[in-house]
C-alpha cells in the first residue's frame, strides 16, 4: 500500500487539521483493534457505541491521526482532523485515498425491500454474457471475476466500497451492479458516488423497529435518497408499486417504468409457468416500445417477472439489445434464490 499525505486525503472533505498535516498515511481504519502506526483512525458514532470512545485504544496501538467530530483529550502528538460528520468524511476521504476509482466505473444501484439481490446478479451476469466486464456488491458478497469476498452488510462501509472499486478497476471491470440499503443511504456509505442508473423495486414494512427505522416514512425517505441525491441519468421504477410516485417525484432523469398490469416503458404479459427436464420457472412476453420478445426466467412466481423487467430495463440502459438481454436472462440462476441444481432428467 502506498502512503498518502494527510493533507491530500483531507482535502476531499471540509475539515480543520489540528496537528501535522504533512503526515504520511498508510491505511484508513475505524476499528481500533486494527489501528497502528500510519493509520488514519475515524471515530464513527453508532447506534450502540461511539467510535470516539475507542480513540485512546487506537493511540495505544500506535495511531497518531484521528478524524473526529469533537476534539478529544489525546496526547499532544496526536493529530486531530475535526469534521462535521465522520461517517460522511470517511466516504469522501476513502474515495481520495484509493484515487477515486468509482469515477471511472459505470455504477448501477438497486434499492427496495425485496428483489435487490436477484435483480442485481441477473444484471451483472447478463452484462458479462454480453461482453461487458461487470462486478457485483450486495447480500451475496462482492463478486469480481472469479473472486468472491464475504461482506458483513448488504452495502459495505464506504472504506470497503472504494477498496473494492479499486480492485475492480485494476482487473478491467467497467460496470458494477450494487445493492443499496436504506442503512447505507442514511449512514453515508454511498456518499459522493455517481450512479449512472438506479432502480426501485418495491417497498414493504420489513425494516421498521429498534436498530433500523423508526417509522415507515423514515424507511421510505431513506430509500428515496438514491433517486434524488445522486444525479443518476436513468431512474427505473416498479410502476405497480404503491410508493413509486413518491419515489420519483421531482426527479430529473430519464424515467423508465415497468409493469405487469398496465402500460409502461417495459410491460410483461401472459405470465405463465414452465417446466423442462432440469428446471422450472416462468415465461412471459415483454413489450418495450415497438419491440416484443419472449422471456424465460429460471425462477417461479409472478414476482420473478418484476425482477426480470427491472433487469431488462437496466440492460437496455447499458446498450444491450432486448433480444440479447432476454437470451442471457434465460440462462441465469441466482445463488440461494430458487437456485437450479442440475440432476438426472425428470428429477
Amino acid at each position: 500500500m502506498k502512503f498518502q499525505a494527510l493533507s491530500k486525503i483531507c482535502a476531499a472533505y471540509p475539515c480543520e487539521i489540528i496537528g501535522n498535516a504533512d503526515a504520511e498515511i498508510e491505511k484508513l481504519e475505524y476499528n481500533s483493534k486494527k489501528a497502528g502506526s500510519g493509520t488514519l483512525f475515524f471515530c464513527l458514532p453508532g447506534a450502540r457505541v461511539d467510535g470516539h470512545e475507542f480513540a485512546p485504544l487506537a493511540y495505544e496501538a500506535g495511531c497518531r491521526h484521528f478524524v473526529v467530530e469533537r476534539i478529544l483529550p489525546l496526547p499532544e502528538d496526536a493529530t486531530q482532523v475535526k469534521v462535521k460528520a465522520s461517517r460522511e468524511a470517511l466516504a469522501y476521504m476513502s474515495a481520495e485515498f484509493f484515487d477515486r476509482p468509482a469515477d471511472r466505473l459505470t455504477i448501477i444501484g438497486i434499492t427496495g425491500t425485496k428483489g435487490k439481490t436477484t435483480t442485481s446478479i441477473m444484471i451483472k451476469e447478463a452484462l458479462q454474457m454480453n461482453g461487458i466486464r461487470s462486478a457485483y456488491i450486495g447480500s451475496n458478497g462482492v463478486i469480481i471475476g472469479d473472486d468472491h469476498y464475504a461482506t458483513a452488510n448488504t452495502t459495505p462501509e464506504s472504506r470497503e466500497l472504494h477498496y473494492y472499486f479499486s480492485v475492480m478497476e485494476k482487473t478491467g471491470v467497467t460496470h458494477v451492479v450494487m445493492e443499496v440499503s436504506s442503512q447505507a443511504l442514511n449512514n453515508y456509505r454511498t456518499a459522493g458516488l455517481k450512479f449512472d442508473t438506479v432502480i426501485y423495486t418495491n417497498l414493504s414494512t420489513d425494516h421498521i423497529g429498534p436498530g433500523e427505522h423508526s417509522s415507515f416514512d423514515d424507511y421510505r425517505d431513506a430509500k428515496r435518497k438514491l433517486f434524488t441525491d445522486y444525479g443518476a441519468k436513468n431512474v427505473i421504477y416498479n410502476a405497480d408499486d404503491a410508493n413509486h410516485a413518491y419515489m420519483i417525484r421531482d426527479v430529473d432523469a430519464n424515467l423508465i417504468g415497468y409493469s405487469t398490469s398496465s402500460s409502461a416503458d417495459l410491460t410483461a404479459s401472459h405470465i405463465r409457468p414452465y417446466r423442462d427436464e432440469t428446471s422450472l420457472g416462468i415465461e412471459f412476453d415483454v413489450t418495450c416500445g415497438s419491440e416484443t420478445a419472449s422471456a424465460r426466467l429460471r425462477s417461479p412466481g409472478e414476482f420473478s417477472a418484476y425482477n426480470g423487467l427491472a433487469a431488462l430495463s437496466a440492460l437496455t440502459c447499458c446498450g444491450v439489445t432486448l433480444e440479447k438481454a432476454v437470451s442471457a436472462l434465460s440462462k441465469i440462476s441466482v445463488q440461494g434464490r430458487f437456485e437450479i441444481v442440475e440432476a438426472t432428467p425428470g428429477i
